[in-house]
């Protein structure tokens, strides 16, 4: 028989850790919400600056103002993205807690009626009861890895490669898209090493 002692403890262990995956979710939620409202300021100056002359819009000839207002909300992006990943890991570590008392509680019933299957608890079960699922990297965090990492780059190419000062410096060497083209991979890239790397660290328990 489980001690009592350790079981009062995994029941305690549950309640807190299952309150504290709910909240993580919720602040993951925030965080995406927080993002989407950082994402749509330049649409906002945009419109504004554009109002009375939309005709003079040139996405790929913007003043310095927004050029630089683009790359700090691609910037702030790239940050706020990372805060979400890593909110999500939290998340899962959480949901592999619960599972691991769900397992231990699964474990000791299979025990006592190992010689009556009818009674199996695991019968009964649909939620996991192993530690290693959810995997870090899954369809719900990678879809929002995936959305967020297309408008941080594409603010961020084209911010850098409409400023001034950099356009004097490559446009030498590069047409005006192909060098936005050139930022854009090169800041996936970024986004998906941090993604992989970190997933891969929390998946070793590093």
């Amino acid at each position: 028989m489980p001690n009592n002692d350790f079981t009062d403890f995994m029941l305690k262990e549950y309640e807190c850790i299952a309150q504290a995956f709910f909240e993580s979710r919720e602040v993951l939620t925030k965080w995406f919400k927080y993002y989407l409202l950082v994402m749509a300021l330049p649409f906002s100056f945009f419109a504004l600056l554009y109002k009375e002359k939309p005709n003079d819009f040139n996405i790929y000839s913007l003043p310095s103002t927004l050029s630089i207002l683009c790359t700090l909300i691609g910037f702030i992006g790239l940050f706020i993205t990372f805060v979400m990943i890593n909110a999500a890991y939290d998340s899962i570590l959480y949901a592999r807690s619960v599972n691991g008392v769900r397992q231990y509680f699964s474990e000791i019933e299979n025990k006592i009626h190992v010689n009556d299957p009818d009674k199996l608890i695991s019968k009964y079960l649909v939620l996991p009861v192993v530690i290693n699922i959810p995997q870090y990297r899954n369809q719900f965090l990678t879809w929002i890895v995936v959305s967020a990492t297309m408008i941080n780059s594409f603010y961020l190419s084209l911010g850098i490669s409409q400023i001034k000062s950099v356009k004097n410096m490559y446009f030498n060497s590069f047409y005006p898209i192909s060098f936005c083209i050139l930022l854009f991979a090169v800041f996936v890239l970024v986004h998906i090493g941090y993604y992989h790397i970190t997933a891969q660290r929390n998946e070793k328990g590093l």
